[in-house]
């Protein structure tokens, strides 16, 4: 009887679990990275403290060629590689283009085949990169020259490399979003239009088949799809309220993540909201201010196994029980 009990049980979980998906974020800031419940707006501890690298602007990324890894980037051209679930530091890999310089931007993430896409300095001008899991500059992706400033990239549902960038004309600056293949070959351009505001789209990133920008005006956040030649719209949202910018984007298991924050010396309002491509609206009265407060320096996400993979674990674990009560 009891071991039906558990069985019951366990089926009553696993069926809960088809219905929801636990997702847990890692934020970088005050030299560490946190685990946080963006669902329930719970910290969940903290790692890397000391461990992080010689400046203070690392990025991070999950790393999903790895076990339970993320993977931080440093003005030292040095990627650190921990284990997000125990917080243990597991190894390293120096970039190919040495040292870069410690100002902003340096954004990084890692393919689904281990390579990293880097915007930074590396030496004169601000370039995206792509370097191989061991640190081999594969490809340098500036196909307009360095006049073009990338600010950030994301890699679409089509596997192409699209990355936001910049260049100046006059009191004007206008933006694109690049598209390249795997390998860095260019593929084509997308238009965003021009603003004197140089900071009018500083984050590119993903949510199901589109493509997000967004930038220093929070509610100035555009999406489009996938591909060259698109037009972008302006995104709705259910405000928070003034806010200073976007500074990140992620897409999770089930929605896109917005993050944005507001700054009243000395503290950062650091706030996530999300975005629904179904309806081009973008959510924020289901999230309360994360506990932060200082500047969020880089943001990933981890998503929980997909429902069936809990269910299929439970259904072996039944039937483990059932082998050994016939045992019995």
């Amino acid at each position: 009887m009891k071991l039906r009990t558990c069985a019951l049980l366990l089926l009553g979980a696993c069926s809960a679990t088809s219905f929801a998906s636990f997702e847990m974020m890692l934020m970088l800031t005050d030299g560490r990275i946190h685990r946080y419940d963006p669902e329930n707006n719970v910290a969940l501890g903290s790692f890397g403290a000391g461990q992080l690298g010689t400046y203070n602007n690392a990025y991070l990324a999950i790393n999903p060629t790895g076990n339970s890894q993320v993977d931080v980037l440093n003005g030292d051209g040095v990627i650190r590689k921990f284990n997000y679930s125990t917080g243990a530091y597991v190894g390293s890999v120096a970039l190919g283009s040495g040292t870069l310089y410690s100002n902003l931007p340096l954004k990084m993430r890692v393919m689904s085949n281990g390579n990293y896409l880097v915007d930074a300095y590396p030496a004169t001008g601000q370039v995206s990169r792509l370097y191989s899991s061991t640190g081999t500059l594969l490809a340098t992706m500036n196909p307009f020259g360095v006049n073009y400033v990338p600010l950030d990239s994301t890699v679409g549902a089509d596997g192409n490399i699209y990355t936001l960038n910049r260049i100046q004309s006059g009191a004007n600056y206008g933006y694109y979003t690049f598209v390249f293949n795997s390998g860095g070959t260019y593929v084509g351009f997308n238009s965003l239009g021009s603003s004197t505001n140089s900071s009018h789209f500083t984050v590119v990133g993903t949510a199901a088949n589109e493509i997000l920008v967004s930038g220093s005006n929070g509610y100035n956040t555009w999406h489009g799809a996938l591909g060259t030649g698109q037009t972008y719209t302006q995104a709705s949202w259910s405000y928070w309220g003034p806010s200073d910018g976007v500074v990140w984007i992620v897409e999770g298991h089930s929605r896109t993540y917005v993050m944005d924050y507001s700054y009243s010396s000395p503290t950062y309002t650091n706030r996530l909201a999300y975005y629904d491509p179904a309806s081009g609206i973008i959510y924020q009265n289901q999230y309360a201010p994360t506990p932060y407060t200082t500047f969020i320096q880089g943001v990933a996400i981890v998503n929980a196994p997909e429902p069936g993979v809990w269910a299929a674990m439970g259904l072996g674990l039944v039937g483990l029980m059932r082998r050994r009560r016939t045992r019995a």
